[in-house]
């Protein structure tokens, strides 16, 4: 990507664009040149729940912060003579919890 002369503190997302100095590009306009200067837009992290604690000689605690419960199920079709399959429908329920 072309350097913009900015430091990350001057880049201001607005409006449907990317302002950085003087200057504005729109989000997929930015994209594209961070594609083509094959500079990952990506990123990951790690989250510390706080407040947990489980001791398991006592089995006593709170070991979660929060508690989900989900289900799903699937309708498919099979052609046993081909090996074909399709589904037909999905359904699926999520529930949190917070404590």
């Amino acid at each position: 990507m072309r350097t913009r002369g900015v430091t990350t503190t001057e880049v201001r997302f607005a409006d449907g664009q990317v302002h950085f100095g003087t200057q504005s590009l729109s989000f997929a306009d930015l994209a594209r040149e961070a594609h083509a200067a094959r500079v990952s837009l990506s990123a990951t992290g790690f989250y510390r729940t706080p407040d947990i604690h489980y001791n398991r000689d006592t089995m006593l605690g709170q070991p979660f912060y929060y508690y989900a419960y989900g289900a799903a199920i699937a309708e498919v079709a099979v052609d046993t003579l081909t090996g074909e399959t399709r589904l037909l429908r999905a359904d699926i329920l999520h529930d949190v919890e917070a404590r």
